[in-house]
């Protein structure tokens, strides 16, 4: 009667072990699926980028003090600039079209009462606090990317077209203001629709500033004009 109890004793704590392995997978898998994955993805990337940032470090100690171009190991300073453009300019054109689709179900919606249209301009909207908080990190390290692995030719669109750097700097800030102006005041300017209108047309107007201008800086790279070191600040601008 012992050893069978024994036995027994062993099977069921051999079966507990399983099932308590079981269970901290589903839990692992679980935690995967909430998003979880991104902390191992963030973690490979930071180490990715400590090695990369040890090879830079290392080359730019070799190299003279006046530096014209930077290399990223193993990745190369354009496929790097061309990624984070590319993902930058993705969400910016999804950040500038909603305000526009949404300003045209909104105005439908006023004009015609069926709120339907206004529902949907709203839900539209929502997608635009988490799309323009990822394109503005994007822009970041675009910005960063091309500072740090192109210094001399930031440095050479700084002289040319720094006025327009400040305006872009006080469009964003003006951008994001009166997003979330829109956003956030759709319930509270329920009852005064034509300022909430307006603040969805200054939105869009504001966003088409703000292409306009950048599309200047990418203009003048693809263009084969050479500016004259006697030119005037205005006329190279």
């Amino acid at each position: 009667g012992e050893p069978m109890t024994r036995s027994a004793s062993s099977g069921g704590f051999e079966m507990n072990k399983a099932l308590d392995f079981k269970e901290q997978l589903d839990r692992f898998v679980a935690f995967l699926k909430r998003g979880g994955w991104l902390i191992f993805v963030s973690l490979g990337l930071f180490l990715f980028a400590g090695l990369a940032f040890a090879e830079i470090v290392a080359a730019a100690e070799e190299v003279s003090p006046v530096t014209e171009y930077r290399d990223i190991p193993y990745v190369g300073s354009r496929n790097a600039v061309w990624i984070i453009a590319q993902l930058h300019i993705l969400f910016a054109g999804f950040v500038l079209g909603v305000p526009m689709f949404a300003l045209t179900c909104e105005f439908i919606g006023y004009k015609t009462g069926d709120m339907r249209y206004d529902k949907l301009a709203k839900e539209f909207t929502k997608l635009l606090t988490a799309a323009f908080g990822t394109t503005a990190t994007f822009g970041a390290i675009l910005l960063f990317l091309i500072a740090g692995m192109y210094p001399k030719l930031f440095n050479y669109l700084s002289d040319v077209f720094f006025a327009t750097f400040i305006f872009y700097a006080f469009l964003f800030i003006l951008e994001t203001v009166v997003l979330y102006i829109y956003w956030y005041g759709w319930d509270y300017m329920a009852g005064r629709k034509k300022l909430h209108l307006f603040m969805g047309l200054l939105l869009n107007v504001v966003g088409l500033a703000i292409m306009y201008t950048a599309d200047a800086w990418l203009s003048f790279q693809a263009s084969p004009v050479v500016l004259s070191e006697s030119m005037g600040y205005w006329q190279r601008l």
